[in-house]
């Protein structure tokens, strides 16, 4: 699959995953292992993790244009550098997409092809996962009220004794 695509299905899925927070975090062996080595390679340019795995979380960012009229959407990758007693460091990089118009407080550090396709994969099948989880959810509990609205009418025209 192209990466352009790969990203699109990425962007799409991320859309329909749990809301409870933006970020979707990706508990995958192989992923936390490659951007615990990634971001360590590069200590000039990210915040080096101190252990050798990272947890990562994506997550989808709507970013307005120069007219602030349309958004558009990059993927932004959060990871975890430290934690300890007092809690979690965190630190989020955005993905330069062509079609964003960044702000100046709005630099991004990444490109889509500096991920390997595999990691992508991966973050795509874990993405697909938790969408699926959620819609089925979502249609489960539209049938359970549909359900109860139903039972509502049901005893609505059973109990009335109009008098015409």
């Amino acid at each position: 699959m192209e990466l352009k695509d790969r990203i699109q299905n990425i962007k799409t899925l991320l859309s329909y995953c749990p809301k409870a927070s933006d970020e979707v975090m990706i508990n995958n062996e192989v992923c936390t292992k490659f951007f615990g080595k990634f971001f360590s390679s590069q200590p000039n340019r990210f915040k080096k993790p101190e252990f050798d795995e990272c947890r990562v979380q994506i997550e989808l960012i709507s970013i307005l244009d120069k007219d602030v009229r349309t958004k558009h959407y990059t993927v932004g990758l959060q990871y975890c550098y430290n934690w300890d007693r007092e809690g979690e460091d965190w630190t989020l990089y955005y993905f330069n997409d062509p079609e964003c118009y960044y702000r100046e407080w709005q630099h991004p550090e990444l490109e889509y092809s500096e991920i390997p396709d595999y990691i992508w994969e991966i973050i795509q099948d874990v993405l697909f996962k938790k969408a699926t989880e959620r819609v089925n959810k979502d249609v489960e509990s539209a049938y359970q009220t549909l359900e109860y609205v139903r039972n509502k009418r049901d005893e609505f025209y059973t109990s009335l004794k109009l008098n015409y």
